[in-house]
């Protein structure tokens, strides 16, 4: 759970930053930070009986204000893409 004064519990971390997914929804970042990455994956496709995302909305929150600063609404393949996009635009936000 995110909350005023962090993350609660034990998590997943990526590149040193907490990651919560809860259903299609996808949470990486630190509220002590300026901002945190929010991805939500739109569509999935089956391919031999697994489903993978197909379209994935990736935006930056500024974490005071609770509003999106940067958004992006991208077909990828993977959800690495995802996360390469997104966690570019967050390092560049949060410097």
């Amino acid at each position: 759970m995110i909350t005023a004064n962090g993350i609660q519990g034990k998590y997943l971390e990526y590149q040193g930053r907490p990651l919560v997914r809860k259903g299609d929804e996808i949470y990486l970042g630190d509220l002590s930070e300026k901002g945190y990455l929010f991805m939500s994956i739109m569509a999935k496709e089956t391919k031999l009986g697994v489903e993978i995302p197909s379209l994935i909305l990736v935006q930056v929150y500024d974490t005071k204000e609770k509003k999106p600063v940067k958004d992006m609404q991208k077909m990828v393949k993977t959800l690495a893409e995802a996360f390469e996009f997104g966690t570019a635009w967050l390092n560049r936000y949060n410097r």
